[in-house]
């Protein structure tokens, strides 16, 4: 029986109250790298040491073969807690960038921007000739990478910079990013509901022509596409290099998540037979289980066509389309105790997609400043992180748009970094360095 929060349900919460009920399931499948210890020594979840090798051979041969998920799948003291969410390649890991109206670009003569200069150029026009804007989901961090990455910082949160952990909010380079923002922000380039978007409402703007350029998912664009291939509308829309200050310039802060992502699924101390709960996480990772996960029933959604896994026209022909269809029958269309394929996401997706996904990973390696989503604080460590955490990035975030809206000077940037540092900023760096080290020691 599978139980899940209502949704729009706080789902921390919802964890936590299921961590306080004593009443747990036999598997939770959950992102709680951060906890790992914690429950394990709090007997909420098993260690899995003892357990992979024998009853999980199909993942354990995995991790021994690639170090790097290795060490992201276990705590700093060694101990295996999850079956983690993997994906076959890297390149699976980036799935949105910025997306441009083209045929109001070659209506107005204009190439594909590259440059900040070249975007506040493009928005400019496309507000005086179309009425349209910049707007994006910014609750996702999908817009504030793109833009925050070209000035070498991530907005809203830690990353690496030669071995040494930085918060963007905290840098020196955020004021020249929160500055363009607010001057793009008070000549109308962005659209005024910028804070509030989700991908339904998103998507009603585009179709609107209310946005020209946004930055979005390549899933969200195929479904634009097919949107205006049907409305017979004439948009289009093609995928944009990530913005960079000069031209030649190379960005690291795109959008990705990491590898492993950091969730999975975990055994719990109410698990009465943890052989057979073992043994069905690892079919995840056989052969023919990573088929499933990722195709579904042979026979049903998917048959082998000279070997490939291939999606039957069950899927392919049904009436809500290809890409929501495969959620009916596959488990890694995001994340599950599985290996996401590339076969499954390119039969997915339409073809352009991948070339959508090229432009945006380009020749960067966007794991050089990502902070590993595998770090593990100590016991004694992630109590007096997370009231840290929480506190700082509440208010960072809070200031943005203060600082965005005009209700704060940006002449009183000082003063918020002061505030950031009489927060316990410093202490919060010292403990995820700490923590960053100890991970490369693994």
């Amino acid at each position: 029986e599978w139980e899940w929060p209502a949704p729009g349900a706080d789902t921390s919460q919802a964890f936590n109250i299921l961590i306080a009920s004593r009443e747990y399931p036999d598997i939770i499948y959950d992102s709680q790298v951060s906890q790992a210890e914690n429950l394990i020594n709090d007997k909420v979840i098993i260690s899995l040491n003892e357990i992979l090798p024998d009853y999980a051979p199909n993942l354990w041969a995995y991790l021994q073969g690639n170090k790097d998920i290795d060490k992201g799948s276990k705590t700093d003291d060694g101990n295996y807690f999850m079956f983690p969410s993997l994906r076959e390649d890297a390149w699976l890991c980036t799935y949105a960038g910025p997306i441009v109206r083209k045929d109001w670009l070659d209506e107005q003569n204009l190439e594909i921007p590259v440059t900040i200069e070249d975007v506040e150029n493009v928005l400019r026009v496309f507000k005086d000739k179309y009425g349209a804007r910049f707007g994006a989901i910014d609750q996702s961090n999908r817009w504030s990478v793109a833009i925050a990455g070209a000035y070498g910082i991530d907005r809203t949160t830690f990353y690496i910079d030669s071995n040494t952990v930085k918060f963007g909010p905290a840098e020196a380079s955020y004021k020249d990013y929160v500055t363009l923002i607010k001057r793009w922000y008070d000549d109308g380039l962005i659209d005024p509901d910028f804070a509030t978007l989700d991908d339904n409402t998103l998507a009603s703007k585009m179709a609107n022509n209310e946005i020209g350029y946004t930055v979005s998912a390549s899933s969200q664009r195929d479904k634009w596409l097919l949107a205006a291939e049907k409305t017979n509308s004439g948009a289009s829309f093609e995928p944009a290099p990530y913005p960079v200050l000069n031209e030649g310039d190379t960005t690291k802060f795109i959008q990705t998540t990491t590898l492993p992502g950091g969730d999975g699924a975990m055994i719990t101390t109410a698990s009465k037979n943890v052989e057979l709960v073992a043994r069905l996480l690892d079919y995840g990772y056989s052969e023919e289980g990573i088929n499933y996960w990722n195709f579904g029933e042979e026979g049903v959604s998917y048959e082998m066509v000279d070997g490939v896994p291939t999606f039957t026209d069950l899927v392919v022909n049904d009436p809500v389309g290809k890409y929501d269809a495969v959620k009916k029958y596959a488990g890694t269309t995001a994340n599950g105790p599985s290996i996401q394929l590339m076969n499954m996401w390119q039969q997915r997706n339409i073809p352009s997609a991948t070339n959508a996904v090229n432009m945006w990973v380009g020749n960067t390696d966007p794991f050089e400043v990502k902070l590993p989503g595998a770090l593990t604080p100590t016991v004694e460590e992630a109590s007096e992180q997370s009231s840290l955490q929480n506190a700082i990035e509440t208010y960072s975030s809070e200031m943005f748009y203060r600082f965005i809206f005009g209700d704060e000077s940006l002449d009183n940037f000082d003063d918020y970094i002061e505030t950031l540092n009489s927060m316990g900023l410093p202490r919060l760096l010292e403990l995820k360095q700490a923590q960053y080290d100890r991970y490369l020691d693994r």
